[in-house]
């Protein structure tokens, strides 16, 4: 179900762009997530997904699961069993793994030995202009198919070479990263993902790709009568 959201929508663009929300012939999908959460994980494949046949403009916007784990986070087990309580860790998980492995995702979770804090990462894709897609999925296929520490400069610095972003880059643009989540939690957002389309639709979840789709296509419509007027 969408929820009429504009100046929610328009403040989220400004923390990214630092001004007025950019304007683009394209629909502009922002999407709001962490690079830690698999449900994540799922709804940015689903969106790339449309993007094979619909064309938008993505806008990555931060959203911290974990705003205050150390810059060097903790070690997994520690965070799961904080985070479901023993018992539960292994039933979330097993749940996630389903879901990836429907859309063919192949999530490898006993290789992630850290929780990392995930500010760098999302800074990188902060600096990744036209590299965008490509950047998040190098990023979710480190940590959720080889678990690499995505809280580590050196493995951060790899990706980020892949794709001409130089680690100095990524730290100048880690203070935009707090700024993008505490917009994103004044708006009223408390969980990820979200997909916000344009100023005026959002839905939250994982949701299934011709969600997704009715939905840019409403956005293209609203665009096409706004070129009208």
């Amino acid at each position: 179900m969408t929820r009429e959201a504009p100046q929610e929508g328009v403040a989220m663009q400004r923390s990214l762009a630092g001004g007025a929300a950019p304007r683009s012939r394209l629909p502009q999908v922002t999407f709001v997530a962490d690079l830690v959460c698999p449900w994540c994980y799922l709804g940015f494949e689903r969106l790339q997904a449309v993007a094979a046949g619909e064309p938008f403009r993505l806008v990555w916007h931060p959203f911290l699961l974990n705003p205050h784990l150390p810059p060097d986070g903790i070690p997994r087990s520690v965070y799961l069993e904080r985070k479901f309580g023993a018992g539960y860790a292994e039933e979330a998980q097993r749940r996630a793994v389903r879901a990836a492995a429907a859309e063919g995702l192949e999530l490898k979770l006993d290789r992630i030995r850290r929780q990392p804090s995930t500010v760098l990462a999302h800074a990188l894709l902060l600096r990744s202009g036209e590299h965008l897609p490509a950047a998040a999925k190098a990023l979710y296929e480190a940590f959720f198919r080889d678990g690499r520490d995505l809280g580590s400069v050196t493995v951060l610095a790899e990706i980020g070479g892949r794709f001409g972003i130089g680690i100095d880059e990524v730290r100048t643009a880690s203070s935009r990263v707090a700024a993008s989540h505490d917009a994103a939690c004044r708006s009223g957002i408390d969980g990820v993902p979200l997909f916000l389309f344009g100023d005026d639709h959002a839905i939250a979840g994982a949701q299934p790709p011709a969600c997704l789709e009715a939905l840019l296509h409403l956005e293209r419509y609203r665009l096409a009568l706004e070129e009208k007027a």
